[in-house]
């Protein structure tokens, strides 16, 4: 196997940045406001799953968890470094937000950021589960519906 065609996962994290970036990139084109942004971002990135042919191909974190033995450390380093990514992701877009939207109810930010991720991965599985690749953008709609249920917009 030479180099160049060995198996990369750190590849995989990067795509993933290249894919976020991209759609909230384009969302903050969009709109200013950062809830705007976020539920902008959230519905392109359903859409862009729901292009899929044959739904999300699967998960890189979900399957070395489910399979740590089989992975080495490195693998379990890089898919720890993606989820403290997406966490710090997430949780600057939620300080954004907080600052125009105050929550209706207190909660630590980290954990609404985790929560996205979980939302994302958890659909990945779901829909290989259910062999159902339209679960995956429906679950991150109905964030995309809680999200705006937890924000308070100024009436």
């Amino acid at each position: 196997m030479t180099e160049a065609s060995k198996w990369q996962p750190a590849r995989f994290l990067d795509e993933d940045e290249k894919v976020y970036d991209d759609i909230f990139a384009r969302a903050r084109d969009l709109v200013d406001d950062p809830l705007q942004v976020m539920l902008v971002a959230l519905r392109f990135l359903a859409d862009a799953m729901a292009d899929l042919p044959n739904g999300h191909p699967g998960c890189l974190v979900a399957a070395s968890c489910y399979y740590e033995r089989l992975f080495d450390q490195d693998v379990q380093d890089i898919n720890r470094e993606g989820v403290l990514r997406w966490r710090k992701r997430f949780r600057a877009m939620f300080d954004e937000i907080s600052k125009v939207y105050p929550p209706r109810e207190a909660i630590d930010l980290d954990e609404l950021a985790d929560t996205v991720s979980t939302v994302l991965e958890g659909g990945i599985v779901m829909a290989k589960a259910l062999d159902d690749p339209r679960i995956l953008p429906q679950k991150i709609l109905v964030l995309r519906s809680l999200l705006k249920l937890h924000f308070k917009v100024a009436e």
